[in-house]
């Protein structure tokens, strides 16, 4: 490979589920026409040249004002162009429904749309901030001590600069220089010059309520749940980025950056990506899986299978509009409590986790927070997530041994160990690690804990121990007791569980299907081989 300081890489893309990358403009209907399926959106310059140039120009002028005005512009195209509106649109686009209002896509000045190289990095930041926290427990314990100093202080800035400084800033510089001494100096990703399909799609809001059922989201008063529509990338879509790392900040003329300190950080930028990726694509079919929907945790358990494949160059990334609070920070590797502590103290995440983001009403727990899925919902009714994309980074000059690779051998000793998966843990009695890999909570946090602050545990194989939390689906309810399922045993031959009705909330709905957070208090042997579990709610 040539020697030259700056080493050229491809990152290969393929989207898994749609993407959305928003300009932040949203389309009405003085923007666009809907006909056969496909969305006209007009070029309002080509409009008001195409008006000036006609002989009538000044009553096609007054008449294109009076259908704006009433915030319509098909009126005023059915009766001037009835058949070709070619000479005056932006662009055309599919779409999958009939859309009132759609979410753009961002677009060059000629409309073609691309992905911004920093929405890439952005991506790529977060995800190794995430993937660093997840296999080093010291950032942890730091990042949940910084929440905790500020919170006393009762300060609105949650001291995230000071946590991702750790990861990306060797150098001991004041916060103000810190971007001139970040990692993120090493790496340019330039914008996809790649054609980019687009579909209009819709999108509904999937939502844990008080009694953690997940159900669509809908506005007041309105029949039918909320959608929105977007442009959106659709799966199976390649397209790819020249990534640049400037190696030249590495030598020892550039020795005041301080990069060679945490050079390993961006040698094993893949590797950190790829736990985050399994940690992430876990959390997402864990949710899924407890909320009863089946057809998405079936994406994420085939989701999960494509990761297994992958070797380390490779991982999946959540990229776009859509992909949710934990794809960009990392607060629920820090612990339960100092996840409600993030709730509780900060403005911007006050309603995190609580139904109808009401500040008051009861937190649903760090396994719900957030609370809220965006989906998109295809014409026949099938459901995928959000923003996923397949990643791979691939070495440009195949001549020689390439960069990346020569440096992960050489710091092989600081390469990021792998993270167990849910299924490995769940065959070992360590509550820690189970928590951490499950949910990412920290060990800083485990010792401080609270019992009704122990991880749920998904499925019993065998009977439950006391203090043991779980989710029980209500079958039955008498004067005096709510009688639920224990997930994983059989009510009818094994075991199940009862709530006392009087410690159960009256706002809480308590009818058969419903879910409900207990605590083990009590073991009875109602025979030989059937037991009643006596519990509490949590």
């Amino acid at each position: 490979m040539s020697q030259s300081f700056l080493k050229p890489y491809r990152l290969e893309i393929r989207t898994l589920s749609p993407v959305h990358i928003g300009s932040g403009k949203k389309l009405g209907a003085i923007d666009f026409v809907l006909k056969n399926q496909n969305v006209f959106v007009i070029d309002d310059i080509k409009l008001f040249e195409w008006i000036a140039a006609q002989p009538n120009s000044e009553k096609l002028s007054l008449m294109l004002a009076d259908t704006i005005k009433q915030g319509q512009l098909k009126p005023f195209l059915d009766q001037n162009f009835p058949s070709n509106l070619n000479e005056i649109i932006a662009y055309t686009i599919h779409s999958q429904g009939s859309p009132r209002e759609i979410l753009s896509f961002i677009r060059t000045e000629s409309h073609q749309p691309y992905i911004p190289g920093s929405s890439i990095k952005g991506a790529l930041r977060s995800a190794v901030l995430r993937g660093k926290t997840i296999a080093d427990a010291e950032l942890r314990e730091l990042a949940a001590d910084a929440i905790r100093s500020v919170a006393k202080q009762k300060a609105s800035k949650t001291n995230s600069d000071l946590v991702e400084a750790k990861v990306f800033v060797a150098a001991n510089v004041e916060a103000r220089k810190r971007s001139n001494y970040d990692l993120n100096r090493l790496l340019t990703v330039r914008d996809t010059s790649a054609q980019i399909k687009l579909e209009v799609m819709k999108v509904q809001f999937l939502s844990v309520d008080r009694n953690g059922g997940l159900s669509w989201k809908q506005r007041n008063f309105s029949p039918g749940p909320i959608s929105l529509y977007i442009e959106a990338i659709p799966k199976n879509q390649v397209w790819q980025h020249q990534i640049v790392l400037q190696t030249h900040l590495l030598n020892p003329q550039a020795s005041k950056l301080n990069f060679a300190k945490i050079e390993d950080t961006m040698v094993f930028l893949a590797e950190y990506c790829h736990l985050t990726s399994q940690n992430l694509l876990e959390q997402e079919h864990d949710f899924y899986r407890r909320h009863r929907q089946p057809e998405l945790a079936k994406w994420y358990e085939n989701a999960l299978g494509r990761l297994a494949k992958m070797d380390s160059t490779s991982f999946i990334l959540p990229l776009g509009w859509g992909t949710g609070y934990d794809a960009k920070t990392i607060t629920d590797l820090l612990g339960q409590q100092t996840y409600q502590l993030v709730v509780n103290a900060y403005k911007n995440t006050s309603g995190l986790g609580k139904p109808g983001r009401n500040k008051n009403a009861p937190w649903l727990g760090a396994l719900d927070s957030p609370k809220s899925r965006k989906v998109v919902v295809y014409p026949d009714n099938t459901l995928e997530p959000l923003g996923w994309v397949e990643a791979k980074i691939v070495a440009i000059d195949q001549s020689d041994t390439d960069w990346l690779t020569m440096e992960r051998a050489r710091f092989a000793n600081k390469k990021p160990s792998a993270v167990k998966t849910i299924a490995e843990d769940k065959q070992t009695d360590q509550a820690s690690t189970d928590q951490f890999v499950q949910r990412g909570q920290a060990k800083a946090d485990s010792s401080k804990k609270p019992n009704n602050q122990d991880p749920l545990i998904r499925s019993f194989s065998s009977l439950p121990k006391i203090g043991d939390r779980f989710e029980g689906v209500v079958f039955d309810v008498n004067s005096n007791e709510i009688l639920l399922e224990i997930p994983g045993l059989d009510p009818d031959q094994t075991a199940y569980a009862v709530v006392a009705r009087s410690g159960v909330p009256t706002w809480l709905r308590t009818a058969a299907g419903n879910r409900l957070t207990c605590r083990v208090t009590a073991i009875e042997k109602e025979s030989e081989s059937y037991w009643r579990v006596q519990c509490e709610l949590v």
